[in-house]
């Protein structure tokens, strides 16, 4: 399963999920049963295997769905959010190298938080 994966991507979701929700690696360790090491390699990018029972334990944990770090996912979900809508869509254009679908994952999703932020106080 690993290998038509995004482990960088999958990594840097990781990593931001945790921090958003201020938890410490051995906090998601605890809920997770993922080890620390394990979970560090991963947020690194350094995990070039994973076992699948993790990454769906991950997946689950972050409320995602795996399709999005697929180059290949052609459906969405209707689960998904907009960014992940959106980033799912980019990585699946064959005109786009992953670094350049990543960047633009990144600029829409940090415009689109700001932009909820904003509405949401008025």
């Amino acid at each position: 399963m690993a290998d038509s994966l995004d482990l960088v991507a999958f990594g840097e979701r990781l990593r931001k999920t945790r921090r958003k929700r201020q938890l410490t690696l051995q906090q998601v360790s605890d809920q997770t049963s993922v080890s620390v090491p394990t979970l560090s390699r991963i947020e690194r990018g350094e995990a070039t295997e994973i076992e699948s029972s993790t990454l769906i334990v991950l997946a689950r944990w972050m409320r995602v769905s795996l399709e999005l770090f697929s180059g290949g996912a052609k459906a969405l979900s209707k689960k998904l959010s907009t960014p992940d809508a959106i980033e799912l869509h980019l990585r699946a254009d064959k005109n786009l190298n992953p670094q350049t679908a990543t960047a633009l994952a990144k600029m829409f999703r940090a415009a689109y938080e700001e932009l909820a932020e904003k509405t949401a106080k008025g």
